[in-house]
C-alpha cells in the first residue's frame, strides 16, 4: 500500500518555469486496493477514480487532504467514475450482475442516483458541468448517440449531421459541449455545440480521426487525433478557432489531455518501446517529459487549471494513482 500525501498551500501558483522544475508527486491507493485508476480532478484538488479489491470494483473520491471516500451504487459489482465537477459531484457508470452498464450521479452530499437514457440501459457518461449537467453516449437502434442530462433529470439526445456515431466527451460551465462524430472505420470530425444547439465542426490539420476532446470554461479545446498513418498527435483549439498541433519529440504516439491557466498543454506520450509517460508543453514552447519516480509507465488522465495532474502509474506490476503538482 502506498501512503497518500497531502497537497498543501505550498503548491500554489508560481512562475511557469520554476513550477515545472519543482513538480511534486503524490502516489496513492485506497485501502485494500490491488489496482487503482485515478481518472479526473477538479479545481479544489478532489480526485476521483476506481479501484479493485480483488473481487469487486469500487468508486472513490480523494479529498485534497488525502482522505478517501469510497462509494458504490446499490447492487453494483463494478463502479467506474469518469468525471468530477468543482462542487464534488461525480458521474460514471456501474455494472449490476446479469444486467447492462447503467449510469449514475453521486452528488457531493453522497446521494447516488442511477439513471437510464430514454429507457435504454448502457448509457455511458463522459463529463459533468459545474451545475450538474451530464453529457455522454448511448446506443440506440445500432447507432451511437450522445445525451445531455440536465440537473432536473430530463434527458435529451444530441446528434448533428448523419454520422453513425456521435460522441459528446466534455461540457464546460456555460453548457458548451465538445466531442466528435464518425467512427474509427471512417474519417471523423470534431465538433463544438453551443448552448443554443448550433454546431461548429472542425478538423485538426492532417487528421483522420479525432478522439477524447476536452473543453475548458474559456472555450479552449485540447485533445488527440489520429493522422492518416494512425499515429496519435495532440492538439489545442483556441476559442477563436485557431488550431495548434503538438507531437512529443521521439514519441510513437502523443495524447492531449488539457490546458492549465498558464496556457500549458498537458498529456501523455508513448516512447519507441510503447511505454507511457507524461508531458507538459509550455506556452513558451518548452517540453518537459515526466514520470512518477520509479514508475515503469505513467498514464496521465486529467489536469485542472492549477496544473495539478492526475493519473495512474505502474510499479512492480501494480497500478497506483498519483497527483503531480507543478
Amino acid at each position: 500500500m502506498m501512503r497518500a500525501g497531502v497537497l498543501g498551500t505550498t503548491l500554489a501558483l508560481c512562475a511557469a518555469s520554476a513550477a515545472l522544475a519543482d513538480a511534486q508527486y503524490v502516489p496513492f491507493d485506497p485501502d485494500g486496493s490491488l489496482y487503482t485508476m485515478a481518472v479526473a480532478i477538479n479545481a479544489t484538488g478532489q480526485a476521483t477514480g476506481y479501484y479493485s479489491d480483488g473481487s469487486r470494483g469500487h468508486g472513490f473520491i480523494r479529498a485534497g487532504n488525502g482522505v478517501f471516500t469510497v462509494f458504490d451504487p446499490p447492487k453494483s459489482v463494478d463502479t467506474r467514475p469518469v468525471a468530477i465537477n468543482d462542487a464534488g459531484d461525480v458521474t460514471g457508470y456501474f455494472y449490476k450482475p446479469r444486467e447492462h452498464w447503467e449510469a449514475f450521479l453521486r452528488t457531493a452530499d453522497g446521494t447516488i442516483t442511477a439513471f437510464n437514457v430514454h429507457g435504454y440501459l448502457g448509457g455511458m457518461p463522459a463529463d459533468i458541468a459545474s451545475d450538474g449537467t451530464i453529457v455522454g453516449t448511448m446506443w440506440l437502434r445500432k447507432e451511437l448517440y450522445s445525451f445531455l442530462r440536465r440537473p432536473d433529470g430530463t434527458i435529451s439526445l444530441i446528434r448533428g449531421g448523419r454520422a453513425p456515431e456521435t460522441h459528446a466527451t466534455s461540457i464546460n460551465a456555460d453548457g458548451t459541449i465538445a466531442g466528435y462524430m464518425g467512427s474509427r472505420a471512417r474519417r471523423s470530425r470534431a465538433f463544438i455545440r453551443a448552448p443554443s444547439g448550433a454546431f461548429t465542426f472542425y478538423h485538426p490539420p492532417g487528421s483522420l480521426f479525432t478522439w477524447k476532446v476536452k473543453i475548458d470554461d474559456d472555450g479552449v479545446v485540447a485533445g488527440t487525433y489520429f493522422d492518416l498513418g494512425r499515429v496519435m498527435h495532440a492538439f489545442v483549439r483556441a476559442a477563436d478557432g485557431k488550431i495548434a498541433i503538438f507531437t512529443m519529440p521521439g514519441a510513437s504516439n502523443t495524447r492531449g489531455i488539457g490546458v492549465d491557466d498558464l496556457g500549458a498543454l498537458y498529456g501523455g506520450y508513448d516512447d519507441a518501446q510503447y511505454h507511457a509517460h507524461g508531458f507538459v508543453h509550455g506556452s513558451d514552447g518548452e517540453n518537459i517529459p515526466f514520470d512518477v519516480p520509479g514508475a515503469q509507465d505513467t498514464q496521465v488522465n486529467g489536469v485542472n487549471k492549477s496544473g495539478v495532474t492526475v493519473g495512474t502509474f505502474i510499479q512492480d506490476g501494480r497500478y497506483h494513482g498519483f497527483l503531480r503538482a507543478r
